[in-house]
């Protein structure tokens, strides 16, 4: 971290550098953009962040770049501007980069060499002065090696690339990163909590933290909210255990399946997996969410991305 930390200053001085950051879900990977917008010479300019993966396919393209009045029905009269247009003087942060269809990719790439644009419907270029960072958490170089994602597109993004480890792989952080949310969450509930005993040591730094940060950041927010002691104790997260993240928890962490020697489509393993759990489920989503390990928003997202949503 000490090492991304002295990259990211580097990075912020220099604005016409687009900066790649990869990282699984909730390791900071908004936080280090804003970071290096802050640090580089236009901190007081926009900070715009475009989630590529909540958009639907037929407004992307109005979304990034905006659109003239009279382009379509039911768009507003005078036109809008696009999230390029509104960062223009700023930074724009195109997150979850890998969900964007591949025609808005193949335009993304032309603003990327030339920073100018057309409106939808319009006929009169835009231009704009804006450093573009995008971030996703999966392996673009994966993505673009399955076709879902343009490869002269991946190599213009990829040119300072930041990856950001999960916190499993830097378990020397947990306590450290856990006592700043203490300290912030003290001042927010009007607690006092000065450490941790040794047996809630042990757990968060056994814990697989699958949420990354965010995960530790809201366990530590509900202890805050619901006890008030000095220190922070096993007792405190015993839902850890009994949720089936904790070092005691039940849940398998292996796949049942083999890999075979011909490899496998891992879109397709993912959406099998999304069905059986629906299925096992009865269709209630907060229990399949329980049965692949991850939280029911991210189940309703990965079951509309993947057309199982009805």
């Amino acid at each position: 971290m000490g090492q991304i930390f002295r990259l990211i200053e580097k990075l912020a001085k220099v604005p016409d550098v687009t900066v790649l950051i990869e990282g699984e879900t909730g390791t900071g990977k908004e936080l280090i953009a804003e970071c290096i917008h802050h640090l580089g010479p236009r901190p007081d300019g926009p900070f715009i962040t475009l989630n590529s993966g909540a958009i639907p396919n037929g407004l992307v393209e109005s979304e990034l770049f905006g659109y003239d009045g009279g382009s379509f029905t039911g768009g507003l009269r005078h036109g809008k501007r696009g999230k390029f247009e509104i960062a223009d003087g700023g930074t724009i942060l195109l997150d979850e980069i890998s969900e964007l269809p591949l025609e808005a990719q193949t335009k993304l790439l032309r603003v990327l060499e030339t920073r100018e644009f057309y409106r939808v419907g319009g006929t009169r270029s835009v231009r704009v002065d804006v450093r573009v960072i995008a971030a996703s958490n999966r392996s673009l170089e994966d993505t673009t090696r399955s076709g879902q994602f343009r490869e002269d597109l991946y190599y213009r993004l990829n040119v300072s690339r930041i990856t950001i480890p999960p916190l499993r792989e830097r378990k020397e952080d947990i306590l450290p990163i856990s006592m700043f949310y203490i300290n912030k969450f003290n001042e927010k509930f009007g607690r006092n909590f000065c450490g941790f005993s040794e047996e809630a040591r042990e757990i968060l730094i056994s814990n697989p933290w699958r949420g990354n940060v965010r995960e530790l950041r809201n366990v530590i927010e509900r202890v805050l909210l619901a006890e008030n002691d000095k220190l922070l104790e096993a007792r405190h997260l015993s839902f850890l255990e009994s949720s089936g993240s904790g070092s005691l928890g039940k849940k398998s962490n292996q796949f049942p399946g083999e890999l075979p020697d011909e490899g496998i489509h891992l879109d397709t393993v993912i959406r099998d997996l999304l069905g059986q759990a629906m299925r096992k489920s009865g269709g209630n989503k907060a229990k399949a969410a329980r049965l692949l390990g991850i939280t029911k928003p991210t189940l309703l997202y990965r079951l509309q991305k993947y057309g199982l949503s009805k």
